[in-house]
């Protein structure tokens, strides 16, 4: 959202030509001519929260957010993948969305050529008000066998954070 982001992505490549940039986004505001400077300014890595499969969740989803920017984030996925830019998917299973939708969406980050699909938890803390929104102990066991069917349906590596929550090691698991 900083309208002078570009400007400063410039200069540090300016000042090393090949440090990684990692950019995180929801991708309302990434137009072509954003994405095609940001390709010429890799090597990048861009986040995009996209928390839905379509427009029309996203926009149920992303508080604050209009029609306008819901098909603009994911069009932005689609000049990423265009313009080469390295991606990372990222959604949040919110209870209020429907599992099928975790689903739909990483199929729809896997047609787009992510790097990777980063699947988030969600959360809640003994500050927000009133009763937690959900049981998380059923609910993150009901999203890691989604995950887990996922990853053998698409290409892209399906990842869930904390990873922890799934590898109950800090050992190296070798595939």
């Amino acid at each position: 959202t900083n309208p002078r982001c570009m400007d400063i992505i410039e200069l540090i490549r300016e000042a090393d030509p090949k440090a990684w940039i990692t950019l995180f986004t929801n991708g309302a505001l990434l137009d072509e001519r954003t994405v095609s400077r940001l390709a010429k300014a890799q090597p990048l890595l861009i986040v995009l929260s996209l928390n839905a499969s379509t427009p029309e969740v996203w926009l149920r989803t992303m508080r604050g957010g209009s029609e306008k920017d819901a098909k603009a984030a994911f069009h932005a996925m689609e000049l990423l993948k265009d313009y080469e830019v390295p991606t990372i998917g990222s959604y949040v299973p919110w209870p209020s969305k429907p599992l099928s939708d975790l689903v739909n969406a990483v199929h729809f980050m896997d047609s787009m050529d992510v790097v990777r699909a980063r699947v988030c938890l969600p959360t809640f803390t003994r500050f927000h008000v009133g009763e937690p929104p959900f049981n998380h102990e059923t609910y993150w066991a009901e999203i890691l066998e989604t995950v887990k069917t996922l990853r053998s349906e698409v290409r892209v590596p399906v990842g869930l954070m904390p990873a922890l929550y799934e590898i109950k090691t800090i050992l190296p698991i070798v595939h």
